[in-house]
């Protein structure tokens, strides 16, 4: 058998130089072998047998060119690493070491092509970049390099702001005297122009007077100024409303509630009554009562205030305000497709703008998210949540469940929770979270106006949460807090159950309502507020929002309102908010810097009667004389 073999053998390399002898070139990955020595004389680094196949082929580990190199291995080692030279598994094939993989990474048994690296400082001067940040980065077959790591989160540091493209750190401008500001008011504590003041009323001209049909006025009413620039270059200080009338000409007697001489009192109890009064076609009802007086409105729609500095028509005092407070102001001016935000180009005011998008919507590719009508890109490694319950829905998330460990299943995403610790960072929560959230609600929001009010219902404020579930909720034993927010967007935890309850029990039974007292002390209210659950001194905004969040250690410095909702069981935003579910709630009408009271004192925020969440604060909740659904006694 061996002189066999040997025979052929020798026939086979007689007829190879043979064939050289014809010009042709020799095929070393055609030679036959039985072991490595029958390929140890190539010099195409083709020195090892495959014997399944008998031919000579590159070493497994070493010795390619190409992938041609690799074709014949067995072990799943078929692409050549062509910076090694060595013979590796393509990518998400299968594994058992790094070296086993083009990308030199093995995970879970599959070559990796995504991973987390180190965020790239960005040395922005005068800002702050949280180096600590984690960002994906993808390998490249073609090329055999990992992308570059995206650059760090900045902020700038106080007295800086970003410039137009987000590059760098500008100082705010400063000021040492009144001169160096437009506003031509200076804060000299800090060295910052100021654009809002408290300051006497703007008093009538006589001729003004006149025309009020009334004869004297209160000069000495302190309101609200603000400082407002116009688009075609105009800037003066605006007072929110002018000085309170004190008396009438002959004939015509003082309205307190519309702040206006009125010759003829006609009495009313609905706008009907109203329909044959002249201008006076709108029945003005004091709360609490059941008939008023016929008054002349300002404006009923934004179409009719003409006054370019106060083209918006206020739904409840039915006067042109500067800016916007509905969706609807927006649409009555320029039509559909338009709504009432945050102006995110001069960031001064909330004005109407146009909706690329709406809330809890994701763009097609879902790499953007919608962010006040407008898209924002999501960070590397994130993807934009198609479905869900409301604060995840439509937000941008980790999507990569291999992230967490143990990996999340098909009903969950992998979010980031800017812990340090690689163990805490990324945790699995639930698409839907009300799969695993306390079935928890805001019912009720009463301020009684802060304590400055004579015709609050209530000695104090509170807040009320109800349990629409079936099991009680021990809000103690959990990690639950509510967090305030102010109207711009700044976050703090107001109520940490576990603090609050370590010397009490805080149980919400099902279906049952929760109330948390807040110490505003209105000082001439009667009526006390009595059993209540929870006592707590500080007071949420009125003007802010309030959220039920799920995480009581939460570091909230810097967090952004769609952080705030991903935490969130329930989140309410009043009057002008900048974070809210969808729309803001309504605001109560009455300003009580400038001695409005309006109906701060006698009104709350209250959830509809079927106390549903459709995610909307604007449908969801009713400016209505307060009403506890907690019994007082």
């Amino acid at each position: 058998m061996t002189k066999r073999l040997s025979l052929i053998l020798g026939l086979s390399a007689a007829l190879s130089v043979g064939a050289l002898a014809c010009g042709e070139e020799e095929e070393t990955s055609d030679i036959e072998c039985t072991s490595d020595a029958d390929c140890a004389g190539n010099t195409d680094g083709k020195t090892t047998c495959d014997t399944a196949n008998n031919v000579c082929i590159a070493p497994v580990a070493t010795g390619c060119t190409s992938d041609a190199d690799c074709a014949g291995n067995t072990d799943g080692k078929t692409t050549c690493n062509t910076a090694t030279g060595a013979c590796v598994v393509p990518a998400n094939g299968g594994c058992a070491t790094n070296e086993d993989c083009a990308s030199g990474l093995c995970e879970n048994s599959v070559c990796a092509t995504t991973k987390l690296a180190n965020c790239t400082d960005p040395q922005i001067e005068n800002a702050t970049a949280s180096t600590e940040s984690m960002v994906q980065v993808t390998f490249d077959a073609a090329t055999n390099t990992w992308s570059e790591a995206a650059a760090c989160p900045w902020l700038c540091n106080f007295g800086y702001e970003k410039n137009a493209d987000e590059t760098a750190c500008e100082e705010l401008p400063k000021c040492k005297s009144n001169e160096d500001c437009n506003s031509k008011l200076c804060d000299t504590d800090n060295g910052y122009c100021m654009f809002q003041k408290t300051d006497l009323c703007e008093p009538y001209s006589e001729t003004e007077l006149a025309e009020l049909n009334a004869t004297a006025q209160d000069e000495t009413t302190q309101v609200s100024w603000h400082y407002i620039e116009s688009a075609n270059g105009n800037a003066n200080w605006v007072a929110e409303r002018g000085c309170a009338l004190t008396g009438c000409v002959e004939g015509y007697d003082y309205q307190e509630v519309t702040n206006t001489c009125e010759a003829e009192v006609t009495v009313c109890s609905t706008n009907a009554d109203c329909a044959d009064n002249g201008t006076k076609t709108w029945c003005e009802v004091p709360d609490g009562q059941n008939e008023g007086v016929c008054i002349a409105p300002e404006c009923q729609t934004s179409a009719q205030c003409t006054d370019e500095t106060k083209p918006y028509c206020d739904p409840y005092t039915f006067k042109c305000t500067a800016t916007c407070l509905t969706d609807e102001q927006c649409v009555d001016i320029h039509g559909e497709g338009m709504i009432c935000n945050w102006d995110t180009t001069t960031e001064n005011s909330y004005t109407c703008i146009a909706a690329e998008c709406e809330a809890g919507e994701c763009s097609a590719d879902l790499q953007s998210e919608c962010v006040n009508g407008r898209w924002s890109e999501c960070k590397s490694g994130m993807q934009c949540l198609e479905s869900g319950s409301e604060g995840h829905r439509g937000s941008c998330q980790i999507m990569t469940s291999d992230l967490c460990d143990p990996a999340c299943t098909n009903d969950q995403f992998c979010r980031d929770n800017g812990e340090t610790s690689a163990e805490e960072r990324y945790t699995c929560e639930w698409v839907d979270s009300q799969q695993t959230a306390p079935k928890l609600r805001i019912s009720q929001v009463y301020f009684g106006g802060y304590g400055h009010l004579n015709t609050a219902t209530y000695t104090n404020g509170f807040v009320e949460i109800y349990n629409y579930g079936s099991d009680t909720i021990n809000l103690g034993a959990s990690n639950l807090a509510m967090v305030r927010g102010t109207r711009n967007g700044g976050f703090q935890i107001w109520v940490d159950f576990q603090n609050a309850c370590s010397t009490k029990t805080c149980e919400v039974a099902a279906k049952s309502y929760f109330r948390i007292k807040i110490d505003t002390n209105n000082v001439d209210s009667a009526t006390p507020l009595t059993n209540n659950d929870l006592e707590i001194s500080d007071k949420p905004s009125i003007d802010g929002s309030l959220a039920i969040i799920t995480d009581r250690t939460k570091d909230l410095t810097g967090i952004s309102c769609h952080e705030i909702k991903s935490l969130s069981v329930d989140l309410i935003g009043m009057s002008s908010v900048f974070c809210a579910e969808d729309r803001p709630a309504v605001g109560i009408p009455g300003d009580v810097a400038s001695g409005e009271e309006g109906n701060r004192g006698t009104h709350s925020y209250q959830r509809n009667s079927s106390l549903d969440d459709t995610g909307d604060n604007y449908t969801d909740f009713e400016v209505k004389p307060v009403a506890p659904g907690k019994p007082l006694n």
